[in-house]
């Protein structure tokens, strides 16, 4: 099941996943508010929070970009952004 609705340990009965719903609900949120941010804003936040190969590896200077988080902490923030088109810094 993906959204859980109840937990099979029959020591806890009735024990409800509230972190999980929690973490559920501002996932969707967060999703709904950024459907509502301008394309140049979603751009920024995809060139800072995901992935890009040549800032990790150091082929690219990521000083010059004025990145909000440094390039290496984006190995944990690349996952809750998603990129549609192109994310490239030079574009």
């Amino acid at each position: 099941m993906v959204i859980p609705v109840y937990d099979e340990d029959h020591r806890r009965r009735g024990a409800r996943p509230w972190v999980m719903w929690s973490i559920f609900a501002l996932n969707v949120l967060l999703f709904v508010l950024l459907m509502f941010l301008p394309s140049e804003v979603t751009r920024i936040l995809n060139i800072n929070l995901g992935i890009v190969p040549a800032f990790v590896t150091k082929s690219i200077d990521a000083a010059e970009f004025n990145l909000l988080v440094p390039s290496v902490l984006t190995l944990a923030t690349y996952m809750f952004v998603h990129g549609s088109g192109c994310t490239s810094p030079e574009t």
